[in-house]
């Protein structure tokens, strides 16, 4: 199972207020239906809850599997529904990623109908921009 954020890790979630959405919670659930998905806290597949707490920042690690699509759904500490999102998929749905301990072994990505391959071994985790 190749796992991705679902949702930005770095996102705070705030009411109306700007506040932080203390005491809130996320549920997910497969796309177009009523099974729940349980997603992972990290990439050592360490189980979430089924709702997800936000922290006191109001944000929270929600990490999914990149195969699947999801409709997640916010609430705040009252239980009220705050927002909603169907169909998305994870952060990582970029294309085939084949990926051993910090080394990228091969990358396949189809931009406009052309694939961009590479293969070899990438060590640096660091992604810049000309």
């Amino acid at each position: 199972m190749a796992l991705a954020y679902l949702l930005d890790p770095s996102f705070q979630f705030v009411n109306e207020s700007g506040r932080p959405l203390v005491g809130g919670h996320i549920e997910v659930f497969y796309h177009n239906s009523h099974l729940q998905y349980i997603t992972k806290a990290d990439f050592d597949g360490t189980n979430n809850p089924f709702e997800v707490p936000l922290n006191s920042n109001g944000m929270a690690v929600i990490i999914a599997d990149v195969s699947n699509a999801y409709d997640v759904y916010c609430y705040d500490a009252f239980n009220s529904l705050f927002w909603s999102r169907e169909n998305i998929t994870t952060a990582g749905n970029i294309g085939d990623v084949n990926i051993i301990g910090d080394e990228i072994l091969e990358f396949t990505k189809s931009v406009s109908g052309n694939d961009i391959t590479f293969n070899g071994s990438v060590k640096d985790n660091s992604i810049g921009r000309d």
